[in-house]
């Protein structure tokens, strides 16, 4: 039904995932005599799926944050093709303000809670890339050095404001809070923006 409703190979794949670990829970429980969910076969998920924005939806997307905390996230992102994860765990140290260089070294992602019976029970971590390939350079323009600098001022704010509940990580993208964002409320986001672009709604990778 999911597939028949316009919903992508992989939106259906992660919605299979999440129900049939629900259900396994359940069984555990004894709520389920067996985990109906475990019998389907899991979508194929073909590896051209179209991600890329032309010039023109990109700037549809940009003039929706334009001012706003988010507009150096979505440049960012946008400029060099960074997964939501890599952007979100970019550090001002890896930042060099002289050279307009931005090194790749960390991502956000979602893990389960090890410490947790259960396995639903999952956290944010802040984790380096493992890959050379990931591990990467990028070379700001003089343009997002700017924005970054205004964007670094903005937070400088929000963390006096804030006062002892700031929880400092370094990391250029936090949360109001100075924490991690979720890379899944990052997709959601992304969507709402694609919507108000006036765009089919995406999800960044």
């Amino acid at each position: 039904w999911k597939r028949g409703a316009g919903y992508s190979e992989n939106t259906v794949r992660i919605i299979r995932a999440v129900v049939r670990r629900a259900l396994k829970q359940a069984e555990r429980e004894g709520l389920v005599s067996r985990n109906a969910a475990a019998l389907s076969a899991a979508p194929r998920v073909r590896g051209n799926e179209g991600r890329a924005l032309s010039v023109d939806q990109a700037r549809a997307l940009l003039e929706q944050v334009r001012g706003a905390r988010e507009e150096a996230l979505l440049t960012v992102m946008l400029a060099f093709g960074l997964r939501r994860g890599e952007a979100l765990g970019l550090h001002w140290s890896a930042l060099d303000w002289e050279s307009a260089t931005l090194k790749v070294t960390h991502a956000v992602k979602r893990v389960r809670d090890r410490a947790s019976t259960s396995e639903l029970r999952t956290r944010l971590v802040i984790g380096e890339l493992k890959t050379a390939r990931s591990r990467r350079t990028l070379f700001l323009t003089p343009e997002l050095v700017e924005l970054l600098r205004r964007h670094r001022a903005r937070l400088a704010e929000e963390r006096m404001a804030i006062g002892p509940a700031w929880r400092e990580h370094d990391l250029i993208f936090p949360s109001a809070l100075g924490t991690p964002l979720d890379p899944d409320n990052v997709s959601h986001w992304f969507s709402r923006i694609c919507r108000r672009a006036g765009l089919r709604p995406l999800a960044p990778a």
